[in-house]
């Protein structure tokens, strides 16, 4: 089962770390700025791990343990392609069950604003590129360092971190959700509509589970969803015996249904004369 994650608020970090950027820039000098790269390195992050917990139901267990924004924001893509899109949100009363108001009618409640994965993925990579000393090759060419650009590049990226932390909307994870009980470890499952292909199926987030589902549509908005399984017969009695696929590996040890006994899986290759 998925343990309860107790997590500071990520987005009170990343203000902290803003505010040090902030403080660092207004100084001018080439340590302090490089210093102010470090702390906008780590915005990055802390918004983008907040952006995480937002997909939390959805994502792999594995998600939790990357670190760079461009991994991190992938895995959110993974399940929402939107994930990366900054989102408005507006309300207003429908005057006809299931007609949207007119648009004038709508009340603009603010907007879920978020960098891409793209920009994400430059711009720290960007600031990392300041944090490192100049090689002797680079030293011997006659190239120094571009303190100029290094404020140009870290005020800009300080002025995008600002704007998304500023915004009173954030976390907006709308979609048509199902969930289902893992048959194996008994995590619950949450999937949104296409987010994933029937080829690929529906896998467990947790870790040493990795069941895999097969889903197909039920009556109405229900849906039906099936342990990808295999067969095999007992050794010892010949009963048809049936095993989630994703636990059939080299080694791995299963009990008959009908007369107890147990089996191992054995995985190997053979060749044959052509």
């Amino acid at each position: 089962m998925t343990a309860t994650i107790t997590v500071p608020d990520m987005r009170c970090v990343a203000r902290e770390c803003l505010a040090r950027a902030r403080n660092l820039l207004a100084k001018g000098d080439e340590p302090s700025v490089r210093y102010a790269c470090l702390e906008l390195r780590l915005t990055i992050e802390y918004i983008t791990y907040d952006q995480l917990l937002a997909y939390l139901k959805e994502v792999p267990n594995d998600a939790l343990k990357k670190w760079q924004p461009r991994h991190v924001i992938s895995e959110m893509r993974e399940v929402d392609p939107h994930a990366d899109q900054s989102v408005s949100l507006a309300v207003g009363i429908e005057h006809t069950y299931g007609v949207p108001p007119p648009g004038e009618e709508m009340q603009m409640l603010g907007q879920d604003r978020r960098f891409s994965r793209k920009w994400a993925n430059d711009n720290h990579n960007a600031l990392g590129n300041f944090l490192h000393a100049l090689t002797i090759h680079q030293i011997e060419s006659g190239k120094t360092s571009n303190l100029a650009g290094m404020i140009k590049r870290a005020a800009a990226v300080a002025d995008e971190c600002e704007a998304i932390l500023t915004s009173p909307i954030f976390r907006v994870n709308f979609g048509q959700f199902f969930e289902f009980q893992c048959q194996d470890c008994g995590e619950q499952i949450q999937r949104r509509a296409g987010s994933f292909t029937a080829e690929g199926g529906v896998k467990c987030p947790i870790t040493n589970c990795q069941a895999v589902y097969d889903v197909e549509p039920g009556k109405g908005n229900e849906i039906i969803v099936h342990l990808r399984q295999v067969k095999y017969p007992c050794p010892s009695c010949d009963a048809e015996n049936f095993v989630g696929k994703h636990r059939v590996l080299n080694g791995a040890t299963a009990g008959c249904a009908k007369c107890g006994k147990t089996v191992r899986f054995k995985q190997g290759f053979s060749v044959e004369q052509v």
